[in-house]
């Protein structure tokens, strides 16, 4: 599949797009750390990792990578008696819209390119961090966060 020269997506900025709203992660998620380097298989494609990267497992026990420095400052643990258990920090904010054609992006500075499909939704965790969520799992792990 073509990139569809990925319309420069690392120059956008979902905060400013009129069809994408800012939401808060609810659930929680499993977490192991990357004893070495390798490849995950995620539900989007084949993504890289890196020794020490959290290795994170969801809802329905898909997993996925997040470098540890961006665990390390956008997460915390959930439950203090149950180790591997943790959720995003208070007040951590993505945006995200709902995708309607097949895509692709890059991410892990284009060492991993994954795959969207329609319905799926593109989420900026935060400039130039990019994921994609399957729709039904995007429904149960996150809520809209009110302007007001």
């Amino acid at each position: 599949m073509e990139i569809n020269k990925e319309k420069r997506i690392h120059d956008m900025d979902l905060s400013l797009d009129p069809m994408a709203k800012k939401y808060e992660k609810i659930s929680t998620v499993r977490v192991t750390f990357a004893e070495d380097n390798g490849i995950i298989k995620t539900l989007e494609g084949n993504v890289a990792y890196e020794k020490g990267d959290a290795i994170l497992t969801g809802i329905h026990d898909e997993n996925w990578p997040v470098e540890r420095h961006i665990f390390d400052s956008q997460y915390e643990l959930a439950n203090f008696s149950i180790a591997n258990e943790y959720r995003k920090s208070q007040g951590a904010i993505i945006y995200a819209k709902k995708i309607k054609n097949t895509f692709c992006i890059k991410i892990r500075n284009g060492t991993s390119i994954i795959e969207g499909k329609p319905g799926d939704w593109l989420v900026q965790y935060a400039m130039k961090d990019w994921g994609i969520i399957d729709d039904d799992i995007f429904k149960k792990s996150y809520r809209i966060v009110s302007d007001s």
